[in-house]
């Protein structure tokens, strides 16, 4: 922002462009839309959008209308930039996923059909098995599956999303994921992971995030968060590779089960592994696991 006030509006060129497109994404992320709006009120002159950031400021402007309940003016947005991106021939996913964002508008507008094509569509892009572009389409396609197939959709999407380093991405994955756990019949595991997605989305600054996970709650930690915060880092030292690995994925919400499956070990061995966590952690078992585990660990998933 405070770089935003020193470009001119005229002369400033495509830098404008970029920078307003990075102040109106974070603002609409952190439930500000009102301060989002200022910054799109500022004149932009028409021939900046032909440019890689004048295609990012009209996705920061689509996502500000998808916030706003505008739907049909955010995917406007979107397939115009859809339609700039293969007339350059630079149609990659990975710099602007805009059939993502097309679906995510068609889904709030009912047209699960065409947003589902859309998805698929982007899983069929040279892109398709970058992490961060993987994992925000199965997040979304997993909106449209029964629970269960849902669930195993979501599970890989968190996965990718911890993987892509995109926290904002990964606490909607978890946000969902909770979601389906608790229609699932898993009320523990549910709490357990929407604690986890509004940390991470408290740690973004995504403050509409943090009320659509935790309705209710205030800027501060939730109850059971509080009560596991961040371990010290002489305990995380600890532990060995193979736990630390272990106990990230449980803090992720994988069963014992999933756990096994993913590294390749038995249940068994899952099971030994978090008895060691929680014995060298001093916490009782696998819901006061810290939500911040991540922060004291390297990250081996």
């Amino acid at each position: 922002e405070d770089a935003l006030r020193v470009v001119p509006a005229r002369g400033g060129g495509v830098q404008l462009c970029g920078l307003m497109a990075t102040v109106v994404r974070a603002r609409t992320a952190m439930g500000q839309p009102e301060a989002a709006a200022a910054v799109l009120s500022r004149p932009v002159p028409e021939r900046l959008t032909g440019s890689v950031h004048g295609l990012a400021y009209l996705r920061a402007r689509g996502h500000y209308a998808l916030a706003t309940s505008r739907f049909h003016a955010a995917l406007g947005d979107f397939l115009d930039i859809g339609r700039h991106m293969k007339r350059w021939g630079l149609d990659r996913p990975r710099v602007l996923p805009w059939r993502a964002d097309a679906a995510e508008a068609l889904l709030r507008l009912g047209e699960t059909q065409q947003a589902d094509r859309f998805l698929a569509d982007q899983l069929t892009t040279r892109d398709a098995g970058d992490p961060w572009v993987r994992g925000m389409t199965l997040r979304l396609r997993a909106s449209l599956r029964e629970p269960k197939e849902r669930q195993a959709m979501l599970t890989k999407a968190v996965d990718d999303l911890h993987r892509s380093g995109d926290n904002y991405e990964l606490a909607r994955a978890m946000s969902d994921f909770g979601q389906v756990l608790r229609v699932l019949g898993e009320p523990a595991r549910a709490a357990m992971v929407n604690r986890r997605a509004w940390h991470v989305a408290k740690e973004c600054g995504a403050q509409a995030l943090c009320v659509k996970i935790l309705p209710g709650h205030s800027g501060d930690a939730p109850q059971e968060a509080a009560a596991a915060d961040a371990p010290h880092a002489d305990l995380v030292a600890s532990l060995s590779e193979s736990e630390k690995r272990v106990a990230l994925l449980a803090v992720h919400g994988h069963t014992n089960r999933e756990i096994a499956q993913k590294l390749y070990i038995t249940v068994s061995t899952v099971e030994q592994h978090l008895t060691r966590v929680y014995r060298k952690l001093e916490i009782p078992g696998r819901q006061a696991l810290p939500v911040d585990f991540h922060l004291g660990v390297a990250e081996f998933i």
